[in-house]
């Protein structure tokens, strides 16, 4: 795999008549939010990027110009949500970790986690599985994690296998995460004074290194590779 800043720059190259494009072109359609022009260029960026780095795929997947203009049209509406910026880093972080074209969704996912700090959506689950009554009272990574377990059911999550539980609760997943991009907040009810044995007493936010050491652990309970 070619460097990145080399991939950047090289894109950067081939998208100096397209990064001019308008919104019109590349863009919205009128029930849209009209993009700004930064977003219209990262797009573009982003659509450069992948031609380079899964060429094949690529291809494959935007035979012609119209099927590619309209896929950019989609990717603006679905990511206007998040600035240049955000979109960018997603896009960087997909090529380094993946060797496939990523779908929308799964780019929506990086952008959600670099935008709103979201913990992926196996760890969100991995955390609800493991939490304890009062739910409000755990640590969680992130109040998604808590209200997409609260919308799954505590019992279910905890009495029925993965191949049943992980799939709904993928769903409030998203659903949630739809709604932060909406300007929706994900408040947490007021901590619980009730205290049982399987009560987890609330503590100082977790940093970025204890919060991977937390999940490790998690996976490591959950005989999870």
């Amino acid at each position: 795999m070619e460097n990145m800043d080399t991939l950047t720059k090289n894109a950067a190259r081939e998208i100096a008549h397209s990064s001019k494009i308008s919104p019109t072109e590349a863009g919205p359609t009128n029930t849209q939010k009209k993009a700004d022009a930064l977003q219209v260029d990262a797009i573009n960026q982003v659509f450069s990027l992948f031609r380079i780095n899964y060429h094949n795929q690529f291809y494959a997947a935007y035979s012609d110009s119209d099927t590619l203009n309209q896929a950019k049209r989609l990717w603006l509406q679905s990511l206007a949500p998040f600035d240049a910026k955000t979109i960018l880093k997603a896009a960087k972080t997909v090529i380094e970790d993946s060797e496939y074209l990523p779908t929308l969704h799964r780019f929506l996912g990086f952008c959600d986690q670099f935008a709103f700090a979201l913990p992926t959506v196996r760890d969100a689950f991995l955390e609800a599985c493991t939490a304890h009554a009062p739910y409000e009272n755990n640590n969680w990574s992130h109040n998604l994690a808590y209200h997409a377990g609260k919308a799954t059911g505590w019992s279910f999550l905890r009495g029925q296998p993965e191949a049943k539980t992980f799939s709904v609760f993928s769903g409030h997943y998203d659903r949630l995460a739809r709604q932060l991009r909406e300007g929706q907040a994900l408040a947490l009810p007021p901590a619980s004074s009730e205290q049982t044995a399987e009560t987890t007493p609330p503590s100082e936010p977790l940093n970025q290194q204890e919060k991977i050491k937390r999940l490790a652990k998690l996976r490591e309970q959950l005989a999870l590779d």
